[in-house]
């Protein structure tokens, strides 16, 4: 299964009321099911709007920047999402046309640090 989900919503932290927090917004090859301020406000998924993988199997940890390298979010994807051409789902498909996020870093816990995609 290839999924991914925003768990934190770094721009909407501190400015409650001013920038809608996207936290809990996940996609997989049918689509993105946008969250905004805790309610669905978008689908263009297939399915479901409930994130249909558990945390059990999102283990990859993903944070999202734009190009001047101000975090904008951070998440968790599936291992098979982060092994595929499709890693970049969750930049292509939700936070550079939202937000005009530009760079993708996964955790690797072996090295413990960040990698540019």
């Amino acid at each position: 299964m290839k999924v991914w989900k925003i768990d934190a919503d770094i721009l909407a932290v501190g400015a409650i009321g001013t920038n809608p927090n996207h936290a809990g917004t996940w996609g997989n090859e049918n689509g993105t099911c946008l969250i905004r301020d805790g309610k669905v406000r978008g689908v263009t998924h297939k399915d479901e709007s409930n994130c249909p993988a558990g945390d059990d199997i999102l283990t990859v940890r993903f944070r999202i920047k734009d190009d001047d390298g101000e975090l904008y979010y951070e998440g968790r994807m599936t291992a098979e999402l982060s092994g595929s051409d499709e890693v970049f789902r969750p930049l292509n498909d939700f936070a550079t046309p939202n937000d005009g996020a530009t760079s993708l870093e996964i955790y690797n816990n072996a090295k413990r640090i960040w990698q540019m995609i």
